[in-house]
């Protein structure tokens, strides 16, 4: 019989192996566990993880992380999950992300308590191993060069991701908290290494940040161009030049998600050897 419950440390291999089993869209939770465990203090990557059983063995689960955000891998047991976490009261619902129709089942079983999301996103999930990467010539050629960003950069970084939550509709004008996060964000990633830049002339023309990070696969995220450098191959640079870099560095897997309707974003992943292996879900409260 199905039942559910809140795991506990010593659940933590049985989490491991079900997550590592769908691992490409399970990485963000993935990554969350192998920085923080399964503690739950209200520290970056921490959250309440409730797994769904069947007798003795896990065979679903989903996370509320310090971020608020639901991150969900099941594909039973949905509802009884998020009422456990609801009911904990430990911190507001702020997104769902997941596989799509996981993310659209929980949609559904939240809406009667938060309404419509304010974003909702289908999303498609793409993956390139490393020995398909393909450089962009101006990258090849040293054109374009890629470097992880430094503490020098945190004001432009700032600006960008600043720009970029503003682009997608998740950063409304005068919302100071909002951006106090983002900037939080921001300084996370910087220090953790996970932020890179693609130059050009000497500039910073492209971003890209890390957000997933475990078992020798890296999730990418919060890729942006400044819109006067758009059109130039400047983010297919700065993704192919941190995937490039991060395989010395023993990852050998690259995975992101971009919106279904985002062709151009599309053509340009596909174009350094990308291939579309999935649906993925994004919605924001």
């Amino acid at each position: 019989m199905l039942h559910t419950r809140i795991l506990k440390s010593d659940d933590r291999p049985a989490l491991e192996r079900h997550l590592t089993g769908t691992a490409d869209t399970a990485l963000l939770m993935l990554s969350n566990l192998a920085v923080a465990g399964l503690d739950d203090d209200g520290l970056p990557h921490q959250g309440t993880y409730v797994g769904a059983f069947d007798g003795e063995d896990l065979v679903g689960c989903l996370g509320h992380f310090w971020n608020g955000n639901v991150l969900v891998q099941s594909e039973i047991g949905i509802s009884h999950m998020l009422g456990h976490v609801v009911s904990l009261g430990k911190r507001k619902v702020a997104g769902v992300l997941g596989p799509l129709a996981q993310v659209e089942e929980s949609l559904a079983i939240l809406r009667p308590r938060l309404g419509l999301p304010r974003i909702a996103e289908f999303e498609l999930l793409f993956a390139v191993d490393r020995e398909h990467l393909a450089l962009p010539p101006q990258l090849a050629k040293g054109d374009v060069t890629c470097r992880r960003a430094t503490q020098a950069d945190r004001a432009l970084l700032c600006q960008w991701r600043h720009d970029a939550l503003r682009h997608d509709g998740r950063l409304r004008e005068g919302d100071g908290e909002a951006a106090k996060r983002a900037d939080a964000e921001i300084d996370e990633l910087l220090a953790d290494g996970r932020v890179w830049l693609a130059e050009s002339g000497g500039a910073p023309v492209s971003m890209a940040t890390i957000i997933g990070l475990a078992g020798g696969r890296a999730m990418i995220g919060g890729v942006w161009t400044p819109e006067g450098q758009r059109n130039q191959g400047f983010a297919r640079s700065v993704v192919a030049g941190a995937l490039d870099a991060l395989g010395r560095e023993g990852v050998s897997r690259g995975v992101l998600f971009t919106g279904r309707a985002n062709e151009a974003a599309q053509a340009a992943y596909k174009a350094i050897g990308f291939e579309r292996i999935g649906r993925y879900g994004r919605a924001h409260f």
